[in-house]
């Protein structure tokens, strides 16, 4: 059950015909996830004659069963590899590997950058995306280059897929687009949403915007209705950092119903990866969505900054060098993929990102969901385990994916949200 909702006064619920799940009211409704990450939606009065046990005849007994609410039922072999699936036990990794151009006065160099490269092939996975993230775009463009031009002969020598991504606030110079295209090297644009969007930015191939929101932002139908005359099919509105959650529940709010509007396709990443951890509906294999997804990875991201030191997460090098040991994981070229789970870090911040290991999480109903790493935990409090009462980071997660859930309510904005997460890919 959860402690995190008020829904008055409950019946005492029937352990042998209710499994466990946790709930949250969202407007008129009440949203149960079960252990696995299936969800319902249930009226109030519906509800209480769950917690009562439903007998056969019950409108929703059918769907309730199949998406495992009704202990009586349990199907205990698909709970535990559906559990096993969506578990950080079953880690193979993370899904978000960052190359850093350039930190204050230093430059990565081309053989930190092979290095940087041959290490994130090693890591388990059908393909390997790589963002080379750097302030300016003209200074880092031979690095930049050569990065998308060695990712993608390792490519051919080991069989898999990659894609390298210029991430930056600044956008290239329009000269750039048509090799970037030839390289297969991405654009993506960090803009804070309180500026415009550069006209530029359109002679580029499908580009991705990275909006992070700030009291000061603009109208959000306007973003979207900027983004898809300049042709920029996917975005991701972060909730990193944000200050004001109800300023920023309201933008978002607005933003996803105006890019599920009729128009131009404009996927939101956010919402995308969040429901990506949740098992697919119709009990499909999680294997038949598609390839990786940015970077809303809830064990951080694998970074490497520029003189080669391996870090499990980019926001640990704004910590002073004596702070930041905790993350520190060696240095590429000279620390192997296969060491990394016996790292202290890795340690760390799995047992902090798998939810069952704090109380609090271990209730909230979107824990199946949940993308707040670790690290913006440590970032805030001090501690990988997040404490959601005074927690940004989990109040700005939530107010999103209470805005994702309650479309979810709804069957035209559901069937668009699922296509995102079942289609979509960074490759």
């Amino acid at each position: 059950m959860s402690v995190l909702t008020e829904l008055g006064d409950l019946p005492e619920p029937d352990l042998a015909k209710v499994a466990p799940h946790r709930f949250r009211r969202l407007g008129d409704k009440v949203l149960a996830t079960s252990e696995a990450g299936h969800w319902a939606f249930l009226s109030h009065d519906e509800y209480r004659d769950y917690l009562k046990g439903l007998g056969d005849a019950h409108p929703r007994f059918d769907e309730l069963r199949v998406k495992g609410f009704l202990g009586h039922y349990l199907d205990f072999e698909r709970l535990a590899a559906e559990a096993m699936e969506g578990s950080l036990l079953s880690w193979e990794g993370t899904r978000r590997f960052v190359l850093l151009l350039e930190r204050g006065r230093q430059r990565m160099d081309c053989d930190v950058a092979r290095e940087a490269v041959d290490f994130a092939f090693t890591v388990p996975g059908p393909a390997v995306v790589l963002e080379a993230a750097c302030e300016d775009p003209a200074a880092a463009w031979p690095m930049a280059r050569f990065i998308a031009r060695y990712a993608a002969k390792r490519s051919d020598w080991n069989g898999r897929r990659s894609r390298v991504w210029l991430r930056t606030p600044n956008l290239p110079a329009a000269s750039r687009a048509a090799e970037m295209a030839e390289h297969k090297l991405g654009l993506m644009l960090e803009l804070d949403a309180a500026g415009k969007l550069p006209a530029g930015i359109a002679k580029f191939p499908e580009p991705r915007v990275v909006l992070r929101w700030i009291p000061k932002a603009r109208d959000a139908a306007g973003w979207v209705k900027d983004l898809r005359a300049a042709g920029v099919g996917s975005v991701m509105l972060s909730p990193d950092g944000v200050s004001d959650v109800e300023g920023f529940g309201a933008f978002y709010a607005a933003f996803l119903d105006a890019a599920l509007s009729d128009g131009p396709p404009l996927r939101e990443e956010w919402a995308a990866a969040a429901l990506r951890r949740l098992p697919p509906e119709g009990g499909r294999p999680r294997e038949e969505r598609g390839g990786p997804l940015p970077g809303v990875d809830v064990t951080g991201e694998l970074c490497v900054a520029p003189w080669g030191e391996l870090v499990a997460a980019e926001r640990a090098l704004d910590l002073p060098s004596d702070e930041r040991g905790l993350y520190s994981l060696g240095a590429v070229g000279r620390t192997a993929w296969e060491e990394l789970p016996d790292k202290q870090a890795v340690h760390a911040i799995l047992a902090g990102a798998e939810g069952d290991h704090h109380p609090l999480c271990a209730q909230c109903a979107y824990k199946p969901a949940c993308t707040v790493a670790p690290s913006r935990h440590q970032e805030g409090q001090g501690s990988f385990w997040g404490h959601l009462p005074t927690s940004a980071a989990c109040a700005a997660a939530m107010a999103a994916l209470d805005v994702i859930f309650l479309r979810l309510a709804e069957t035209e904005p559901r069937e668009a949200l699922l296509g995102w997460a079942d289609s979509w890919t960074l490759l």
